[in-house]
């Protein structure tokens, strides 16, 4: 009996005749689901008919793939594609082969009087055998967000705050050094090197192993500060470079393996290689979500990434609050509602913690808080480092918003109050502003305000 990998697609569907295009019949479209089904698989261009090809199969066509392909409206097809999940063995790279067959050429077909477009996946779900066959292999020595705040023994109001480095690149060691112990002290857990950092030479991981040592030495016996490497390299590179790493501190250790190319395996080879004591909190930044979302849905890269051994990830889609001077217009105030449900739908899972990132300001932050709470973490780039007078008061900054703010926290939206007047008129001076912005930009975006607006869960 298979068990099905389930893909859900939606396409464009239209027979050709004269030139001239017209909906398919229902029949027609079994005819180009069965091609579908055996081009998943075993499949070529056409269909292995004759003699020759009886008992040549170890198993029957059917039972390798199924599919179902139903009209909708117009010219618009529904494909529900299952494929034998067993043809992807987990333990030796049968997740990302099957993330490479999906985002590859699984949907890439030519059938004579027929033109198939627009085609884009809407689901995907993996049998529980296989799922649980990642999580055996590679969830194993990873952690639970329950875990990896503990581990920064964080209090329950308080989130944990990343700073990812900006400017990505070009600052010298001086200057990193300065900032990235500066912005610790100032009360962030993790200094994080962005996706461009990549700097991986034998003398800049020296550098780079001593500087994880100092930051690991600024929390002192109260709190927990750590460098985070990003080790977004193929993997075994990435294991020896971590390697040199675990002698900087005790765990918990982290590092940043951003969701490219190689991304899956190295967190793979990290999670196998490593025990416990040693495996690092890896955090991620899924670099291809959004050009590989037409055929591998946003939340199931995300998805895959965690179930290859990523503890920390930014899943996209984060609430967009808008800016403090301006009500939120209809279609906004849905993007949020739906943005915000998302979130605690998705940080009431044990792993992995989700994250906060992307074009936001210290006046948002507040507000953000109240949507979102601590369960959610907190990376922050241009938020911290665009700061007028340097990123370590950006930092401190941010600090004090998130500690005011968890003071302020109620569950009843009547209650919410506004920020103290002088930390508010801190946050509207933070940033100069872009030439023709517009004056309210960086404006304070008073939570009291905005959830007046807004139908959404509170944590």
């Amino acid at each position: 009996m298979s068990e099905w990998i389930q893909v859900k697609a939606r396409a464009e569907v239209a027979k050709v005749t004269g030139g001239e295009r017209s909906p398919a019949t229902k029949d027609e479209l079994g005819k180009i689901g069965r091609q579908m089904a055996a081009d998943a698989v075993f499949g070529t261009f056409g269909e292995f008919s004759g003699d020759y090809w009886k008992d040549k199969f170890s198993k029957k066509p059917e039972e390798f793939t199924e599919v179902e392909v139903e009209k909708a409206e117009d010219r618009w097809a529904e494909i529900t594609l299952r494929i034998d999940s067993s043809q992807y063995d987990p333990e030796r790279g049968g997740l990302q082969h099957f993330l490479g067959v999906l985002a590859g050429d699984l949907f890439f077909l030519q059938i004579p009087g027929f033109v198939i477009s627009q085609l884009k996946v809407t689901d995907v779900s993996l049998p529980k055998k296989f799922s649980m066959g990642l999580e055996s292999h590679y969830r194993r020595e990873a952690y639970t967000t329950e875990r990896i705040r503990n581990g920064f023994q964080l209090e329950a109001c308080e989130p944990l705050m990343a700073f990812s480095i900006k400017p990505r690149v070009g600052l010298s060691p001086e200057a990193l050094r300065e900032i990235v112990l500066g912005v610790l002290e100032a009360g962030f857990q993790i200094a994080e090197f962005d996706t461009r950092y990549l700097d991986l030479s034998s003398s800049n991981v020296e550098f780079l192993v001593g500087l994880a040592r100092e930051a690991a030495a600024v929390g002192g016996e109260k709190r927990v500060t750590r460098l985070s490497p990003n080790l977004s390299v193929p993997q075994m590179l990435a294991v020896d470079i971590y390697k040199q790493f675990l002698a900087t501190s005790k765990w918990p250790r982290v590092v940043k393996v951003d969701g490219g190319l190689d991304s899956l395996g190295t967190v793979q080879a990290l999670r196998k290689i490593f025990a416990k004591t040693d495996s690092p909190i890896v955090t991620c930044y899924p670099l291809l979500s959004d050009q590989l979302s037409s055929k591998v849905p946003r939340d199931f890269f995300v998805r895959s990434l965690a179930l290859s051994g990523v503890d920390i990830i930014y899943p996209g889609g984060s609430p967009r609050v808008g800016g403090g001077a301006r009500d939120l217009g209809a279609e906004e105030r849905t993007a949020v509602n739906s943005a915000t449900a998302r979130y605690h739908k998705l940080a009431a899972e044990p792993w992995p913690m989700i994250t906060l990132a992307g074009g936001i300001y210290a006046g948002q932050l507040h507000c953000l808080y109240e949507l979102v709470g601590p369960p959610v973490a907190y990376f922050l780039g241009g938020c911290v480092s665009l700061h007028k007078d340097g990123p370590i008061d950006g930092a401190k900054l941010c600090i004090d918003i998130i500690r005011e703010a968890a003071k302020l926290h109620t569950r009843e939206p009547k209650e919410i109050k506004d920020l103290p007047e002088g930390l508010i008129t801190r946050a509207e001076n933070a940033y100069k502003l872009p030439p023709g912005a517009s004056p309210a930009l960086y404006r304070y975006t008073s939570p009291k305000e905005r959830l007046s607006q807004l139908e959404v869960p509170r944590w």
